[in-house]
Protein backbone atom coordinates (compact mmCIF):
# COMPACT_ATOMS: atom_id res chain seq x y z
CA UNK A 1 0.00 0.00 0.00
CA UNK A 2 1.44 3.54 -1.03
CA UNK A 3 0.27 6.35 1.57
CA UNK A 4 0.61 10.32 0.14
CA UNK A 5 1.93 12.20 2.20
CA UNK A 6 1.75 15.28 0.46
CA UNK A 7 0.41 16.21 -2.91
CA UNK A 8 -0.47 19.78 -4.65
CA UNK A 9 -0.82 22.12 -7.45
CA UNK A 10 2.74 22.99 -8.78
CA UNK A 11 3.75 24.34 -11.98
CA UNK A 12 2.33 27.74 -13.40
CA UNK A 13 -0.75 27.86 -11.32
CA UNK A 14 1.56 27.91 -8.51
CA UNK A 15 3.51 30.32 -9.76
CA UNK A 16 0.82 33.01 -10.93
CA UNK A 17 1.38 32.97 -14.61
CA UNK A 18 -1.29 30.52 -15.84
CA UNK A 19 -4.10 31.34 -18.59
CA UNK A 20 -7.40 30.19 -18.38
CA UNK A 21 -6.33 27.06 -20.56
CA UNK A 22 -3.82 26.28 -18.35
CA UNK A 23 -3.48 22.18 -17.40
CA UNK A 24 -2.87 21.40 -13.66
CA UNK A 25 0.48 20.33 -12.54
CA UNK A 26 -0.29 17.87 -9.41
CA UNK A 27 3.55 16.81 -7.53
CA UNK A 28 3.80 14.94 -4.42
CA UNK A 29 5.77 13.09 -2.08
CA UNK A 30 4.53 9.48 -0.42
CA UNK A 31 5.86 6.27 1.22
CA UNK A 32 5.25 2.06 0.91
CA UNK A 33 3.50 1.32 3.48
CA UNK A 34 4.56 -2.63 3.02
CA UNK A 35 7.43 -4.25 4.25
CA UNK A 36 8.19 -5.95 1.36
CA UNK A 37 9.98 -2.53 -0.06
CA UNK A 38 12.06 -2.64 3.08
CA UNK A 39 12.99 -6.17 3.42
CA UNK A 40 13.17 -7.48 -0.04
CA UNK A 41 14.05 -7.04 -3.74
CA UNK A 42 10.49 -4.46 -4.62
CA UNK A 43 11.86 -0.75 -4.81
CA UNK A 44 9.87 2.13 -5.81
CA UNK A 45 10.82 5.36 -6.87
CA UNK A 46 7.93 7.65 -8.07
CA UNK A 47 4.39 7.27 -9.32
CA UNK A 48 3.10 9.30 -12.36
CA UNK A 49 -0.91 9.63 -13.40
CA UNK A 50 -1.49 8.85 -16.76
CA UNK A 51 -1.29 10.91 -19.87
CA UNK A 52 -4.46 13.43 -19.57
CA UNK A 53 -3.03 13.50 -15.91
CA UNK A 54 0.06 15.57 -15.09
CA UNK A 55 1.15 13.84 -11.67
CA UNK A 56 3.73 13.08 -10.01
CA UNK A 57 4.34 11.42 -6.69
CA UNK A 58 8.23 10.90 -5.79
CA UNK A 59 8.99 8.52 -3.04
CA UNK A 60 10.25 9.90 0.13
CA UNK A 61 13.90 8.13 -0.17
CA UNK A 62 13.52 9.70 -3.44
CA UNK A 63 12.19 12.45 -2.24
CA UNK A 64 14.75 13.44 0.53
CA UNK A 65 17.94 12.35 -2.18
CA UNK A 66 16.81 15.20 -4.57
CA UNK A 67 16.08 17.88 -1.84
CA UNK A 68 19.38 17.48 -0.66
CA UNK A 69 21.16 17.94 -3.77
CA UNK A 70 19.00 21.05 -4.38
CA UNK A 71 17.42 20.34 -6.79
CA UNK A 72 14.60 23.04 -8.03
CA UNK A 73 11.60 20.68 -8.97
CA UNK A 74 12.10 18.69 -5.88
CA UNK A 75 12.80 21.96 -3.43
CA UNK A 76 9.37 23.87 -4.70
CA UNK A 77 7.39 21.29 -3.00
CA UNK A 78 8.60 21.88 0.25
CA UNK A 79 7.49 26.01 0.19
CA UNK A 80 4.06 25.49 -1.38
CA UNK A 81 1.93 26.65 1.47
CA UNK A 82 -1.31 27.94 -0.97
CA UNK A 83 -3.91 26.00 1.09
CA UNK A 84 -6.35 26.27 -1.57
CA UNK A 85 -3.80 24.30 -3.69
CA UNK A 86 -3.10 21.54 -1.25
CA UNK A 87 -4.53 18.26 -1.50
CA UNK A 88 -3.31 16.11 0.60
CA UNK A 89 -1.21 17.17 3.94
CA UNK A 90 -0.84 14.41 6.54
CA UNK A 91 0.42 15.15 9.84
CA UNK A 92 3.66 13.36 8.86
CA UNK A 93 4.14 15.81 6.58
CA UNK A 94 2.67 19.12 8.75
CA UNK A 95 4.53 18.20 11.82
CA UNK A 96 8.01 16.04 10.51
CA UNK A 97 8.79 17.84 7.28
CA UNK A 98 7.83 21.17 7.05
CA UNK A 99 9.31 21.82 10.69
CA UNK A 100 12.87 20.60 9.05
CA UNK A 101 12.55 21.85 5.42
CA UNK A 102 15.64 23.78 6.06
CA UNK A 103 17.66 20.94 6.52
CA UNK A 104 17.63 20.62 2.69
CA UNK A 105 18.87 24.00 1.83
CA UNK A 106 22.92 24.67 1.27
CA UNK A 107 24.61 26.38 -1.52
CA UNK A 108 24.84 23.03 -3.69
CA UNK A 109 21.40 24.82 -4.77
CA UNK A 110 23.39 27.35 -6.29
CA UNK A 111 24.92 25.07 -8.59
CA UNK A 112 21.65 23.01 -9.69
CA UNK A 113 19.05 26.07 -9.80
CA UNK A 114 22.21 27.74 -12.02
CA UNK A 115 22.30 24.40 -14.16
CA UNK A 116 18.82 24.31 -14.61
CA UNK A 117 18.44 27.91 -16.04
CA UNK A 118 21.47 27.19 -18.35
CA UNK A 119 20.11 23.82 -20.01
CA UNK A 120 16.94 26.18 -20.59
CA UNK A 121 19.03 28.83 -22.39
CA UNK A 122 20.96 26.41 -24.37
CA UNK A 123 17.82 25.13 -25.37
CA UNK A 124 16.41 28.22 -26.60
CA UNK A 125 19.48 29.55 -28.31
CA UNK A 126 20.17 26.84 -30.16
CA UNK A 127 16.05 26.80 -31.75
CA UNK A 128 16.78 30.51 -32.16
CA UNK A 129 19.50 29.91 -34.18
CA UNK A 130 17.96 27.33 -36.21
CA UNK A 131 15.22 29.53 -36.56
CA UNK A 132 17.12 32.58 -38.00
CA UNK A 133 19.67 30.08 -39.82
CA UNK A 134 18.36 26.81 -40.60
CA UNK A 135 20.99 24.41 -42.13
CA UNK A 136 20.37 24.07 -45.72
CA UNK A 137 19.85 20.30 -46.98
CA UNK A 138 23.29 19.31 -48.08
CA UNK A 139 23.70 18.85 -52.14
CA UNK A 140 26.51 16.25 -52.83
CA UNK A 141 27.77 18.03 -55.57
CA UNK A 142 28.74 20.65 -52.87
CA UNK A 143 30.81 18.71 -51.91
CA UNK A 144 33.74 17.93 -54.38
CA UNK A 145 36.76 19.82 -54.10
CA UNK A 146 37.79 22.34 -56.88
CA UNK A 147 40.84 22.05 -58.66
CA UNK A 148 43.21 25.48 -57.80
CA UNK A 149 44.05 27.77 -60.60
CA UNK A 150 46.60 29.96 -60.76
CA UNK A 151 49.00 27.91 -58.50
CA UNK A 152 52.13 29.26 -59.24
CA UNK A 153 50.84 32.82 -58.01
CA UNK A 154 49.69 31.91 -54.98
CA UNK A 155 52.81 29.90 -54.25
CA UNK A 156 55.02 33.03 -54.68
CA UNK A 157 52.65 35.04 -52.34
CA UNK A 158 53.40 32.36 -49.52
CA UNK A 159 57.22 32.15 -50.18
CA UNK A 160 57.27 36.13 -50.56
CA UNK A 161 55.45 36.75 -47.22
CA UNK A 162 57.59 38.74 -44.18
CA UNK A 163 55.70 38.54 -41.48
CA UNK A 164 57.53 41.76 -40.57
CA UNK A 165 55.35 43.52 -43.26
CA UNK A 166 51.64 43.61 -41.94
CA UNK A 167 50.43 44.96 -44.98
CA UNK A 168 51.01 41.83 -46.56
CA UNK A 169 48.92 39.99 -44.56
CA UNK A 170 45.48 41.01 -46.32
CA UNK A 171 46.73 39.68 -49.36
CA UNK A 172 48.15 36.65 -47.82
CA UNK A 173 44.90 35.69 -46.39
CA UNK A 174 43.01 36.50 -49.38
CA UNK A 175 44.80 34.00 -51.31
CA UNK A 176 44.60 31.26 -48.39
CA UNK A 177 40.59 32.19 -49.19
CA UNK A 178 40.87 31.43 -52.55
CA UNK A 179 42.93 27.93 -52.47
CA UNK A 180 41.97 26.75 -49.12
CA UNK A 181 40.00 23.65 -49.73
CA UNK A 182 40.58 23.19 -52.74
CA UNK A 183 42.80 20.20 -55.29
CA UNK A 184 46.09 19.81 -56.48
CA UNK A 185 46.07 17.44 -59.32
CA UNK A 186 45.30 14.42 -56.81
CA UNK A 187 45.84 15.84 -53.61
CA UNK A 188 43.76 18.18 -51.26
CA UNK A 189 45.20 21.72 -49.94
CA UNK A 190 43.97 22.57 -46.62
CA UNK A 191 45.21 26.00 -46.05
CA UNK A 192 44.92 27.98 -42.68
CA UNK A 193 47.01 30.86 -40.73
CA UNK A 194 47.39 31.15 -37.32
CA UNK A 195 49.13 34.63 -36.30
CA UNK A 196 52.13 34.89 -37.75
CA UNK A 197 52.43 31.24 -38.96
CA UNK A 198 50.93 29.51 -41.99
CA UNK A 199 50.03 25.79 -41.62
CA UNK A 200 49.46 23.50 -45.39
CA UNK A 201 47.80 20.22 -44.36
CA UNK A 202 47.77 18.22 -48.00
CA UNK A 203 45.07 15.13 -47.72
CA UNK A 204 45.03 12.26 -50.22
CA UNK A 205 41.33 10.93 -51.21
CA UNK A 206 40.91 7.75 -52.80
CA UNK A 207 37.42 8.62 -52.93
CA UNK A 208 36.93 9.87 -56.66
CA UNK A 209 33.79 11.03 -59.07
CA UNK A 210 34.88 11.62 -62.79
CA UNK A 211 38.01 12.90 -61.52
CA UNK A 212 37.31 14.72 -58.52
CA UNK A 213 37.58 14.35 -54.93
CA UNK A 214 34.98 14.21 -52.49
CA UNK A 215 34.95 16.02 -49.66
CA UNK A 216 33.29 12.73 -47.59
CA UNK A 217 33.72 14.42 -43.89
CA UNK A 218 32.78 17.78 -44.09
CA UNK A 219 29.66 16.13 -46.32
CA UNK A 220 28.38 13.68 -43.46
CA UNK A 221 28.83 16.46 -41.20
CA UNK A 222 26.53 18.80 -42.78
CA UNK A 223 24.57 16.02 -42.94
CA UNK A 224 24.31 15.20 -39.74
CA UNK A 225 23.92 18.60 -38.39
CA UNK A 226 20.58 18.77 -41.17
CA UNK A 227 19.24 15.40 -39.58
CA UNK A 228 19.33 17.07 -36.06
CA UNK A 229 17.57 20.13 -37.37
CA UNK A 230 14.44 18.47 -38.86
CA UNK A 231 14.56 15.63 -36.15
CA UNK A 232 13.91 18.30 -33.53
CA UNK A 233 11.90 20.41 -35.98
CA UNK A 234 9.29 17.41 -36.46
CA UNK A 235 9.25 16.55 -32.84
CA UNK A 236 8.85 19.72 -31.17
CA UNK A 237 6.03 20.79 -29.15
CA UNK A 238 3.39 22.04 -31.83
CA UNK A 239 2.52 25.00 -28.90
CA UNK A 240 6.48 25.55 -28.28
CA UNK A 241 7.46 26.09 -31.95
CA UNK A 242 4.34 27.90 -32.47
CA UNK A 243 5.92 30.00 -29.45
CA UNK A 244 9.35 29.93 -31.61
CA UNK A 245 7.55 30.87 -34.89
CA UNK A 246 6.07 33.90 -33.54
CA UNK A 247 8.82 35.39 -31.00
CA UNK A 248 11.54 33.69 -32.26
CA UNK A 249 12.40 31.59 -29.20
CA UNK A 250 10.45 29.49 -26.96
CA UNK A 251 9.39 32.55 -24.74
CA UNK A 252 7.70 29.81 -21.86
CA UNK A 253 11.35 28.29 -21.56
CA UNK A 254 12.67 31.55 -21.05
CA UNK A 255 9.87 32.72 -18.27
CA UNK A 256 11.08 29.47 -16.48
CA UNK A 257 14.61 30.26 -16.74
CA UNK A 258 13.67 33.74 -15.26
CA UNK A 259 11.28 32.10 -12.43
CA UNK A 260 14.45 29.43 -11.24
CA UNK A 261 17.11 32.50 -10.82
CA UNK A 262 14.05 34.77 -8.45
CA UNK A 263 14.09 31.63 -6.51
CA UNK A 264 17.72 30.78 -6.43
CA UNK A 265 18.28 34.45 -5.00
CA UNK A 266 14.97 33.64 -2.34
CA UNK A 267 16.97 30.75 -1.47
CA UNK A 268 20.50 31.91 -0.85
CA UNK A 269 19.34 34.84 0.81
CA UNK A 270 15.95 34.46 2.66
CA UNK A 271 16.15 30.33 2.86
CA UNK A 272 12.74 30.15 1.44
CA UNK A 273 10.80 30.20 -2.22
CA UNK A 274 8.14 32.00 -2.87
CA UNK A 275 6.05 30.07 -5.81
CA UNK A 276 4.15 33.15 -6.76
CA UNK A 277 6.68 35.93 -6.07
CA UNK A 278 4.39 39.32 -6.25
CA UNK A 279 6.81 41.82 -7.72
CA UNK A 280 8.26 39.62 -9.90
CA UNK A 281 5.19 37.72 -11.72
CA UNK A 282 4.58 40.09 -14.09
CA UNK A 283 8.03 40.05 -15.56
CA UNK A 284 7.44 36.35 -15.65
CA UNK A 285 4.43 36.71 -17.24
CA UNK A 286 5.60 39.86 -19.97
CA UNK A 287 8.82 37.75 -21.12
CA UNK A 288 6.33 33.97 -21.41
CA UNK A 289 4.18 36.50 -23.48
CA UNK A 290 6.60 37.92 -25.69
CA UNK A 291 6.73 41.24 -24.65
CA UNK A 292 10.63 40.83 -25.04
CA UNK A 293 12.87 40.30 -28.12
CA UNK A 294 15.45 37.26 -27.64
CA UNK A 295 18.21 39.82 -27.30
CA UNK A 296 16.28 41.54 -24.70
CA UNK A 297 15.42 38.28 -22.81
CA UNK A 298 19.74 37.68 -22.80
CA UNK A 299 20.22 40.96 -21.44
CA UNK A 300 17.95 39.91 -18.32
CA UNK A 301 19.08 36.47 -18.16
CA UNK A 302 23.12 37.57 -17.99
CA UNK A 303 22.36 40.13 -15.47
CA UNK A 304 20.66 37.36 -13.06
CA UNK A 305 23.67 35.36 -13.72
CA UNK A 306 25.90 37.28 -12.53
CA UNK A 307 23.34 38.48 -9.26
CA UNK A 308 23.89 34.31 -8.88
CA UNK A 309 27.49 34.46 -8.02
CA UNK A 310 26.70 37.07 -5.81
CA UNK A 311 23.93 35.85 -3.91
CA UNK A 312 25.93 32.58 -3.37
CA UNK A 313 28.59 34.50 -1.82
CA UNK A 314 26.31 36.27 0.62
CA UNK A 315 24.51 33.69 1.56
CA UNK A 316 24.61 31.98 4.97
CA UNK A 317 23.66 28.63 4.25
CA UNK A 318 25.89 25.98 5.00
CA UNK A 319 28.12 24.39 2.06
CA UNK A 320 26.26 21.02 2.12
CA UNK A 321 23.24 19.72 4.38
CA UNK A 322 23.68 18.05 6.96
CA UNK A 323 23.35 14.25 5.41
CA UNK A 324 22.95 12.52 8.87
CA UNK A 325 20.57 14.64 10.24
CA UNK A 326 18.29 14.23 6.94
CA UNK A 327 18.67 10.31 7.36
CA UNK A 328 17.83 10.98 10.88
CA UNK A 329 14.66 12.47 9.79
CA UNK A 330 14.18 9.79 7.36
CA UNK A 331 14.03 6.80 9.80
CA UNK A 332 12.08 8.70 11.97
CA UNK A 333 9.19 9.08 9.47
CA UNK A 334 9.05 5.39 8.28
CA UNK A 335 8.92 3.86 11.39
CA UNK A 336 6.46 5.87 12.31
CA UNK A 337 4.55 4.90 9.41
CA UNK A 338 5.52 1.26 8.21
CA UNK A 339 5.50 -1.83 10.85
CA UNK A 340 9.08 -3.16 10.35
CA UNK A 341 8.56 -5.88 13.15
Amino acid sequence: MFKILFKAVLGSRAYGTHTETSDYDYRGVGIQTSIDYYFGNKRLKQQRGTKEEDIVIYSLAEFFNFAAKGNPNILEILFQENKEQIEVNTPEWENLILPNRKLFLSKLAKDAYEGYAKAQYIRMENHHNFILNPPPKPEVDSFFYKPVEKWEEYKNIFIDYDTNKPEQRSRLINALDSISDTRILNTILIARIHGKNMSFVFKNSNTEKQGMIFDEDRYQKALKEYNSYTEKRENRNRDRYALEEKYGYDTKHASHTIRLLDQAEDLLLHHNIRLCREERVQLWRDIKNGKFSFEEFQVIYKEMLEKLELWAEQSTLPNKPDMNKIEDLLIEITKSIVDLT
